[in-house]
């Protein structure tokens, strides 16, 4: 079970990940534009 939780936090963190690079690119454009 501990091996699970590992792979679903780093699952966790990468769609964090993600979604704060999508925000931050839109705010670029945004700036840009």
């Amino acid at each position: 079970t501990r091996i699970l939780a590992i792979l679903v936090y780093h699952k966790g963190a990468l769609v964090f990940i993600y979604f704060q690079l999508n925000k931050f690119l839109n705010n670029y454009r945004l700036i840009l534009s």
